[in-house]
């Protein structure tokens, strides 16, 4: 059976869209995904979790008579203070509407995981710890005692090489053993925590500033007295952000009283956190063996010398990028012309053997070439996300994000951004799909807003034509003036946005750095096609909507339906709609001294910025290149076409980018996206013109 399906729209009105009775619990990178992918049989869906941009995935597992719902929520490092995409894992762990945690541990870092294993332990909640990368541990000399850690645990411990279909099996067993015999954990851990009496008191006194509040969190009953308060004492921002501000007054001022006392030259929660590692440092050698020796360098170790230089790093960086968009529009191109064929050629099938001209035109104008500007983007976005996927799974892009994370923070992004900035050259919709990797929210919108400000692939050939027609003998400099100006515009938009609407805390880097592998074929395979398909389901319909909408413009005019050929007659177009529209916008844009037909291009030019030119070659008659370039030349003086330039380069994005934007971040935003970058290329094109009157 297929999985449960949660969209944003279902978690966010369904008042039980959390629960799941198994929850894939761990930090980031440690083989949580190819569990669910197993347990679900890999037919799930993304479920984007409401007012956040992290992705969850829901699915069943089945055995024999009993159905299970699985959630594998994103990675987490533990309690405490949190980036606001990390408190919807904190609810639905704190909440406890589930049967039983699986707790997922990299056998290769206990130390780091274990942390958020005794964490969890503090919510008395059936678990079952999984330890994965066996094979890994096998090539460096790990060995763990299972027997040992189930008894400093008090619950069951397995371990597993996630892509052995056997260890898996042996998972599914005993996740369903579990379920009918739950198992509370007892750790050793909060034993040891007791002993010490700061941890005693400020629990103490934690519960007593509840009591005397009387406070009560319907959602948090559940929690012992001493578990809330230890969830408190650690700052925890879900538990934080229920409390009123005399109650949060009251539990800062005990909590100060506390670190006065003891001298505490560290906050309180500090403290927590550094005694639980050395309470894990201690126990972990009565459970870990390592037989090969520490200095004994690996292959991945070795490499990132190199990655990781702050030259070298940015200089194969570039080439790793070079290289990828070399194949993604070489080899993606064939695949597009072809699709673009079929449809021209279904089109003019219906053309002819379709009788009513009016249902002719809508099929083959509207319908046919709308679905086949939403799908000739399919072999570019598959080539882009197999890039991307090959690029995490290795173990790369985690290091692209460091050695660019310097340089991205003087604009109040962090080297996260880079890679989506980089692809916005080729396709403004890549570059807003790529920003998945991104976890705050804010840089997110941040990077997502900017991206259109980066001249991609398709205006290329639109300033190559207008650097020819109005500056023909210094085209290369004004076509290298535009990218420039491009780049420029893009660092402005994120800079000025960080300090001002999507101004949050400065954006830091806490990051996974995986050891360098070799990616999984199936699982790259796999994850491009989740994108793909919602790509499709959810852009498709409006950008085919889109491309409908400007067809029922161009052939429709005041007198009604103009005829089969009003898209390809000139003269026809004059009467549609589409040029009306343009009449009425063209007094906004005379204080540039544009004409109609620049005015009518540019609304073309929100379908596909390349339209703009055969637009142009349809409204002023031009037959061929040349007889356009004379036509421009002859219409448009060089300081207008100047500004008409910049305004293409920098006003609203094509349909699909704005379907893209809307899809990942809302349409609020999307909304947002359109009006500001309007107002910039307007406010931008009004300069130049103003500027080159005075020569």
């Amino acid at each position: 059976m297929r999985p449960t399906v949660l969209d944003k729209e279902e978690l966010t009105s369904q008042t039980d869209a959390f629960h799941s009775d198994v929850l894939l619990v761990g930090n980031p990178n440690v083989g949580k995904t190819a569990i669910f992918n197993f347990l679900t049989g890999a037919s799930q869906k993304v479920a984007n979790f409401p007012g956040i941009t992290v992705s969850g995935k829901k699915g069943e597992c089945r055995a024999n008579d009993l159905v299970l719902s699985v959630m594998d929520l994103p990675g987490i490092y533990g309690f405490g203070p949190a980036s606001p995409e990390e408190l919807a894992p904190r609810k639905i762990l704190l909440q406890k509407d589930y049967q039983i945690i699986i707790n997922v541990i990299d056998g290769t870092k206990l130390e780091r995981n274990l942390f958020l294993t005794y964490q969890l332990a503090a919510l008395n909640m059936n678990t079952l710890v999984v330890i994965t990368f066996a094979d890994k541990m096998e090539e460096e000399g790990i060995i763990i005692k299972p027997d040992k850690m189930e008894k400093l645990l008090g619950v069951p411990v397995l371990i597993i090489n996630s892509f052995n279909k056997p260890d898996l099996e042996r998972l599914r067993s005993a996740i369903f053993k579990q379920v009918r015999h739950p198992r509370i954990p007892k750790p050793i851990l909060l034993t040891k925590l007791k002993e010490e009496q700061i941890f005693r008191e400020a629990i103490a006194q934690i519960i007593e500033r509840i009591e005397k509040a009387d406070f009560s969190l319907n959602e948090l009953t559940h929690l012992s007295d001493e578990a809330l308060a230890y969830f408190i004492a650690l700052k925890d921002d879900y538990m934080w952000k229920y409390f009123s501000s005399p109650l949060k007054e009251s539990l800062e001022k005990a909590i100060r009283e506390i670190e006065r006392k003891y001298e505490l030259t560290i906050g309180l929660d500090i403290w927590l956190i550094e005694k639980e590692y050395e309470i894990i440092e201690q126990i972990q050698g009565q459970i870990i063996i390592r037989k090969k020796e520490a200095e004994k360098q690996g292959v991945s170790e070795t490499i990132d010398r190199v990655l990781l230089h702050p030259f070298w790093g940015i200089v194969i960086f570039i080439g790793v990028m070079w290289v990828m968009f070399q194949l993604i529009f070489v080899i993606s191109q064939p695949g597009s012309d072809l699709l673009d064929l079929l449809f021209s050629k279904l089109a003019r099938v219906v053309k002819k053997n379709v009788p009513i001209p009016i249902l002719a035109s809508f099929i083959a104008d509207g319908l046919i070439n709308g679905v086949g500007f939403v799908l000739i983007f399919i072999p570019q976005i598959a080539l882009l996300f197999i890039g991307l996927t090959m690029m995490e799974q290795s173990g790369y892009l985690a290091r692209v994000v460091f050695i660019t994370d310097r340089f991205m923070s003087k604009i109040g992004l962090s080297g996260r951004s880079i890679a989506p900035l980089i692809l916005g050259f080729g396709c403004n919709v890549s570059g807003v799909l790529s920003t998945k990797s991104i976890t705050d929210r804010k840089e997110r919108i941040t990077t997502i807003l900017a991206n259109p400000f980066i001249p991609c692939s398709a205006r290329f050939p639109v300033f190559v034509m207008l650097s020819a027609a109005f500056f023909p003998k210094h085209a290369g400099s004004i076509l290298t003036l535009m990218y420039f100006t491009g780049i420029t515009m893009a660092i402005l938009v994120s800079w000025l946005l960080r300090n001002t609407i999507t101004k949050g805390e400065e954006s830091s880097l806490l990051l996974e750095m995986p050891d360098l592998s070799v990616p999984s074929l199936r699982t790259t395979l796999y994850q491009t096609y989740l994108y793909l398909r919602e790509f499709v389901e959810h852009a498709a319909s409006w950008i085919a909507a889109g491309v409908v909408g400007i067809w029922i413009l161009s052939v429709t005019g005041p007198r009604g339906f103009l005829g089969p050929d009003a898209m390809s007659d000139p003269k026809l177009m004059q009467e549609s709609w589409i040029f009306f529209f343009g009449k009425l916008l063209l007094p906004i844009f005379s204080p540039l001294g544009w004409n109609v037909e620049l005015v009518v291009a540019l609304i073309f030019g929100f379908v596909a910025k390349e339209i703009v030119i055969s637009t142009l070659g349809l409204l002023y008659g031009a037959r061929g290149e040349e007889s356009l370039l004379v036509a421009l030349g002859s219409s448009v003086t060089p300081i207008t076409g100047l500004a008409y330039m910049f305004f293409i380069l920098m006003y609203t994005p094509c349909i699909a980018t704005v379907v893209a934007i809307k899809n990942e971040i809302g349409g609020k935003w999307a909304t947002f996206s359109v009006v500001v970058s309007l107002l910039i290329a307007w406010v931008t094109a009004f300069i130049v013109i103003s500027i080159g009157g005075l020569f």
